[in-house]
């Protein structure tokens, strides 16, 4: 069972996804201080989760894995069946109604997507579900399956000693660092690497819970004044969010949105666990339907747009939480009308 602090952690973690995504589609790319803040402040909420997913590995799947009641296959099964399927069963009617009207997809693809023979239409399909760049935040349903299935490399290096792990900790942190988020998201590979040193950190965390518990709680308001620190330090140099990603084998200096998250995953993770005994029906809805609400976000976004439903204040603020709450809404919907007509197969549908 998932500890209650970490719960809370997934809940908060998809709000800040939903939020991260809405900033940038509200006025984009104006570069005032208002709108860096909010990138900054935002963006990079792929950290908490890929560091949420190295927790549940040791924590709840690696006793199954030792005691013999999970195998791989049975692990990738599930992964497979509740994290693909439905990926493919929301995204390719979506990517086969919108791609030929997105402009993005045809600048990926340097061609308008259906203009070609079956042949051609056929690749550009896959290439589209593989990358998830028919939409934003897709990209990271592949990446995910691609992660889970290093599960046995992971589990080699989490009975390592504790000196060979924080040897390969610190050069995969270093080389996060050096890296930066792929090019579009679409290099599963390059995100792999960027995102091994995050996975690894969660792995540690659990391996080492009962120690680093007391000292999270002693320090929390410590860590939230240093990533308030990080994000100052940001803006000073004039970084605008995720906006410094590179190409594979290039450098654009040291990764700071990766620190910052980093340090707001343990911030986040010191206050709930001070919360623990406490309940939170909100975040623990939003965490139980976090990877529905991931997966459905985009979509609902691309309808509420297109029927000209989400309005402009011309205030930042007011306009990203009004968005988000729509969008949010809509998502909650969608679920609740999945679980209404397919009780038995809302996971394989929705995610939840």
């Amino acid at each position: 069972m998932i500890l209650n602090s970490f719960q809370y952690l997934r809940g908060i973690a998809i709000l800040i996804i939903v939020i991260a995504h809405m900033v940038p589609r509200v006025y984009p790319r104006s570069l005032s201080v208002e709108e860096s803040a909010a990138y900054n402040l935002f963006q990079g909420g792929t950290t908490p989760f890929v560091f949420l997913s190295g927790f549940i590995l040791i924590h709840v799947f690696l006793p199954r894995f030792a005691s013999g009641r999970l195998s791989y296959g049975a692990f990738m099964r599930d992964k497979i069946e509740n994290i693909w399927l439905p990926y493919l069963i929301l995204a390719l009617p979506f990517l086969l109604l919108t791609a030929s009207q997105n402009n993005l997809v045809t600048s990926y693809l340097g061609h308008a997507f259906g203009t070609g023979d079956f042949v051609q239409n056929t690749k550009d399909t896959l290439w589209l579900l593989y990358t998830g760049r028919h939409v934003f935040a897709h990209w990271y349903v592949t990446f995910a399956i691609f992660l889970f299935a290093l599960t046995p490399l992971y589990v080699v290096y989490s009975r390592a000693r504790p000196t060979v792990r924080a040897l390969i900790l610190g050069l995969a942190f270093i080389m996060s660092l050096c890296l930066h988020k792929p090019m579009w998201d679409v290099s599963k590979l390059h995100a792999l690497l960027y995102f091994s040193s995050v996975y690894m950190i969660g792995i540690e965390t659990a391996l080492n819970w009962d120690r680093i518990a007391p000292r999270l709680q002693r320090n929390v308001w410590t860590l939230f004044v240093l990533w308030l620190m990080l994000i100052g330090l940001q803006m000073s140099f004039g970084y605008h969010g995720t906006q410094f990603r590179t190409l594979s084998l290039s450098y654009a200096g040291p990764d700071l949105m990766l620190l910052q998250k980093l340090v707001l995953t343990f911030a986040l993770l010191a206050l709930f666990e001070r919360l623990k005994h406490q309940n939170l029906p909100v975040l623990t809805s939003l965490a139980e339907n976090s990877f529905g609400i991931f997966l459905l976000h985009p979509i609902v976004y691309y309808i509420l747009m297109q029927s000209g439903l989400l309005p402009r204040s011309g205030v930042l603020a007011l306009d990203v939480t009004i968005w988000a709450t729509m969008v949010m809404t809509g998502c909650y919907a969608a679920i609740a009308t999945a679980k209404l007509s397919f009780p038995k197969y809302s996971r394989k549908i929705v995610g939840v």
